[in-house]
C-alpha cells in the first residue's frame, strides 16, 4: 500500500478559511450577570429545600437581665460589759492602794525626779510632800492605809483533833468596806508574813466573788504587810 501525503490542510483547521460553523448560543445578558444569577439560584452546601434559608440558620440572640445584688457589710463589735457597783468599788480601792504603794516607794527611795503616775502625785500632795520630807510622808501613807481597814482577822490551818491549838496562823482577812458593796482582802501567811492575797467583793443579795487585778500584786502584798499577824 502506498501512502499519499496530504499537501493541503483539512478544511477544519484554523487558517484554512473554511472554519466549521460554531453552534448558536442564546445570549441572555452579560456572562457576569448570568454567573450571579446562577449563584443566586444555586443553594449552598448548608441549605436544603426544607425552607432552611439563611435567616433560619442565624444564631438566636438571647437577652439576660441581671439584677444587681445587694451586699450587706456587717461589722463585728465587741460587747462591753458594765461593771457592777461591787466591782466598781473593788476597782477603785485596788487603784487607790496601788497609787499609795507607788508614792510610798518614791519616798522610801527618795526618788527625786522619778516618773510618777498622776494618782501617786496626788497621794504625795495629800500628805504634804514638799520635796524633802520623804520619811515623814512615807509614815503618813502607812498610817492612812492601816486606818482604811475596818477589821483584821486571822485563822489557823487544818490540824488533828489531838493536836494543840497553838498553831501559827495560815490565813488572814482584811475587811475594807461592808454592806453593799463590800470588799475584803483574803490571803495566806507564810512564817507570819503575807505571801499570797486577793480581793473579794460582794453586793446585796450576792455571794463573795474574786476580783482579778494582776497589775496590783505587789501593792496588795505591801498593803497586807502593814498589819501585825502574830497570834
Amino acid at each position: 500500500m502506498r501512502c499519499q501525503m496530504l499537501t493541503t490542510r483539512p478544511p477544519c483547521w484554523p487558517g484554512s478559511g473554511t472554519e466549521p460553523p460554531r453552534p448558536h448560543r442564546a445570549h441572555t445578558g452579560p456572562p457576569f450577570q448570568q454567573q450571579q444569577q446562577h449563584r443566586r439560584k444555586s443553594p449552598g452546601p448548608h441549605f436544603n429545600n426544607n425552607n432552611n434559608t439563611a435567616e433560619n440558620h442565624r444564631a438566636p440572640i438571647s437577652t439576660t437581665t441581671t439584677t444587681p445584688q445587694k451586699i450587706t457589710v456587717t461589722t463585728a463589735t465587741t460587747p462591753t460589759t458594765e461593771l457592777s457597783s461591787a466591782e466598781t468599788n473593788a476597782k477603785a480601792w485596788s487603784e487607790s492602794i496601788a497609787a499609795a504603794h507607788e508614792a510610798w516607794g518614791f519616798c522610801i527611795e527618795e526618788g527625786e525626779g522619778k516618773h510618777l503616775s498622776t494618782e501617786a502625785k496626788a497621794v504625795l500632795r495629800e500628805h504634804g510632800y514638799d520635796g524633802t520630807n520623804h520619811d515623814v510622808v512615807a509614815q503618813w501613807i502607812e498610817d492612812a492605809m492601816r486606818e482604811a481597814a475596818l477589821s483584821v482577822e486571822i485563822r489557823e490551818g487544818w490540824r488533828c483533833p489531838d493536836e494543840s491549838a497553838s498553831m501559827e496562823p495560815t490565813e488572814f482577812r482584811v475587811l475594807i468596806t461592808t454592806g453593799g458593796p463590800a470588799l475584803r482582802l483574803i490571803g495566806e501567811l507564810c512564817n507570819g508574813e503575807p505571801c499570797r492575797c486577793w480581793f473579794e467583793h460582794q453586793d446585796w443579795g450576792t455571794s463573795w466573788a474574786r476580783y482579778f487585778s494582776p497589775d496590783t500584786v505587789d501593792a496588795r502584798l505591801w498593803f497586807a504587810g502593814l498589819f501585825y499577824w502574830e497570834a
